[in-house]
């Protein structure tokens, strides 16, 4: 029987957009998620304030430790708390 192994521990991030003040700011953080990996880790590290890896968040070096799946979700749910930020911008 083969044994079962666990998946990979979710990532769960915590996102803090408080920096971001003008357009300025929001796109300087564009420029970085739609650029290279090397830069969309730059970008992530910038607004994901805790997760629940045993990693730092703010070291952009720590996004290389995270499986294809963790990478694909966390940046599944940025776009979508990037999105609902602007939505709610008043």
């Amino acid at each position: 029987m083969a044994e079962v192994k666990s998946g990979p521990k979710a990532v769960n991030p915590v996102f803090d957009f408080s920096h971001w003040r003008t357009m300025e700011d929001i796109e300087k953080f564009n420029e970085l998620a739609t650029g290279s990996l090397a830069d969309q880790r730059k970008g992530l590290a910038t607004i994901v304030k805790s997760w629940e890896l045993d990693l730092d968040p703010r070291d952009p070096k720590s996004y290389l430790k995270m499986t294809p799946g963790q990478w694909k979700k966390l940046n599944e749910v940025a776009n979508e708390a990037t999105k609902n930020f602007l939505a709610d911008a008043d």
